[in-house]
């Protein structure tokens, strides 16, 4: 009875009245002990409860932060995702615009080459012309020095007998 009642004062509860006397003999019931013992479980099931549910809202609040950082981080990278789609679809377009570009050059320097090459042709073709025009330019000059002596040849021969004819006469 001492100890219990020792222990109800070191809690600051307050002590049943026969508690004060430790040399009464009489049996007396322990009702009011029990239900004491009740409430101090009680008591602690409530506070047990009150710190868990305060942990739980803690753990809560802390993963509902995590998830909000995440759902940042992930927007952020969607974000990123995006711009480097975007940048990609933009590049592809300068690649498509570069490789028509080389094409149409390509085709330039292919028609450029025919031209040079007919050109080239043409060049030859005259320079071939020339070389026969030279010859028969030569054989020109060749044929009207021929005309030229028979000329003189005749001139002279005329001349002779102009001579001759007025010697007579």
């Amino acid at each position: 009875k001492n100890m219990a009642a020792s222990k109800a004062s070191r809690f600051g509860l307050p002590l049943d009245a026969r508690d004060h006397h430790p040399h009464s003999h009489h049996r007396h019931s322990h009702g009011s002990h029990g239900s004491r013992g009740v409430k101090y479980l009680l008591y602690a099931c409530v506070a047990i409860l009150l710190i868990t549910s305060l942990s739980l809202a803690l753990v809560v609040k802390g993963t509902q932060q995590a998830n909000q950082e995440l759902r940042q981080q992930l927007i952020t990278e969607e974000q990123r995702y995006n711009r480097l789609k975007q940048t990609i679809a933009e590049e592809k377009v300068v690649i498509v615009d570069a490789e028509e570009r080389t094409r149409h050059a390509d085709m330039l320097a292919t028609q450029c080459r025919l031209e040079l090459d007919s050109k080239i042709a043409d060049a030859e073709e005259a320079r071939q012309k020339v070389q026969e025009l030279d010859v028969l330019v030569k054989q020109a000059k060749e044929e009207a020095r021929e005309c030229e002596d028979r000329v003189s040849r005749g001139l002279g021969v005329i001349e002779t007998l102009t001579k001759n004819s007025t010697i007579k006469n």
